[in-house]
Formats: structure tokens, sequence, C-alpha cells
């Protein structure tokens, strides 16, 4: 189907764009795809026709939506969230009959973009979908990692920043209730500094650590209090450059 192949498309798309825009640490490009809205397309519940996207998103994350049309046709922007609910819809916003959306996600999850035609407009159009602030001085958090077992990394100059002025990288668990991992974060070039949050709440973390076992180095014991999604932060209390490994582990039994 046109459809599935186009948003395993943006699916791709996306994953690759990823790379390059948070090593550039400015605006991150989600979705950039051309469509082509007509008859034969799925319909919503007013028998209106659609093509639709989706994107992943960590509460907090401020994202533009964009299109550039083709010919005559008029496009329509609709935004949902992860519970199926109407978060923005744009016609015009754009100038030149293209919608323009801007929205802050205010949950952790999937939200789906669905272009329409106004006044029953089809045609050709191609559409973004940019996080606006990603990266240093972007008021936001960036699209985390998986965390597996171990991941070794560096703080660099193109690695975002807190408010505080030390970098930071977000990597996302998956836990069951009562569920406990040790998190460790070695660094020999500087002060290691870790937090635990619930991937629904970036503001306030559940746990945090500075020094163990009389290094400088970080650990955490976490219990997951529900099953769900949490955010490991590995960040630093100096603001220096230099490498880290980061470690998730599973206590052994008695």
């Amino acid at each position: 189907m046109r459809r599935s192949t186009t948003i395993a498309a943006a699916m791709l798309l996306s994953t690759a764009l990823f790379a390059t825009a948070h090593a550039q640490g400015q605006i991150r490009t989600i979705i950039d795809m051309f469509g082509n809205l007509d008859a034969g397309d799925p319909r919503d519940g007013s028998n209106r026709p659609y093509e639709q996207y989706w994107m992943d998103l960590q509460a907090g994350n401020q994202v533009r939506v964009r299109t550039v049309r083709q010919g005559s046709f008029d496009p329509l922007v609709e935004v949902f969230d992860t519970n199926g609910s109407l978060v923005v819809r744009n016609d015009d916003g754009g100038g030149d009959l293209n919608a323009l959306a801007t929205f802050t996600a205010s949950r952790t999850g999937r939200y789906f973009v669905r272009v329409h035609g106004y006044a029953g407009s089809m045609g050709g159009y191609r559409i973004f979908a940019e996080q606006t602030n990603a990266g240093p001085g972007g008021g936001g958090p960036v699209q985390p990692y998986r965390l597996i077992g171990q991941q070794s990394m560096s703080f660099n100059d193109s690695v975002p920043r807190l408010s505080n002025g030390s970098h930071y990288h977000d990597y996302l668990v998956n836990m069951s209730a009562g569920q406990e991992l040790v998190f460790n974060m070695d660094s020999s070039a500087f002060d290691s500094y870790l937090y635990v949050f619930d991937a629904n709440n970036l503001n306030t973390p559940l746990l945090t650590n500075d020094d163990s076992n009389g290094s400088l180095n970080a650990t955490i014991l976490f219990r997951a209090p529900r099953t769900g999604s949490y955010i490991v932060r590995a960040s630093q209390l100096s603001h220096g450059d230099g490498s880290y490994v980061l470690r998730a582990r599973r206590l052994s039994p008695f």
C-alpha cells in the first residue's frame, strides 16, 4: 500500500536525519516527505481524505509542522496526541495557502500528523516536522538514545547543555513495575552526574547521584515504581569535554 510505504519511509528518514541534527545541536528534522492527497486515500469520520505521518516526542519538545504545496492544492494540517486528541489545527498559517502549526508536546508518546485538503482540495505537497528546541540553548530535551547494556559516548561542543552549562545525554529505558537496575557512569575526564526521570516528567528527577564508592563516578540503584518509560540522564558537575561509559545492569539475585 502506498500509504504504508510513505510512513515506513518517514520512519527511516527520521532516523537518518536525527543523527545529523543531533550532532549539529540545533533544529531537528523529524519528518521531511513528499505526499499526494487523492480520492484513494483513507477518510476520517467527516469523510475527508487524509494522509498520515507519525513522530515520537518527549514531553517539552517544541515542534513546528509546515507544508509546501504544489499547484492549486490548499493543505490543512491536524496534529493528534498519543490519546487521539486534537493538539493543533492550521490551514493557511504558512502563507500562500500553506499550513503552519506549532505546539509543545504535553506528554511523551507518539503524535500523528494528518494532511487534509481545505474544502475538498487535493494534490501534491511536501511536509516538514521540525523540533525547534533541540540542542545547546534550545530550552528543551533532545530525542533520547536507547540504553541497552553499555554505552560509550563523549561530551564535546556539539553536545547539548543544561541550564547550568553541563553537557548531557538522555537515554530511554523501559522497565516493569518493581524491576531494579543499577546505572553506572564512569569517566576519567570529568566529575560524572546521573539523573533518573519518569519519561512523562523531565522537570523533577526521581533520583540523582554524584560520587560513589569513593570516586567521582556516579551510581544509581533504581527500582521502577510503575511499568513504563524512564529517562537516564548522563551529565557532569564540571563542564569539561571527554568520554564516559554508561552501564545498565540487573541486580544479581541472592
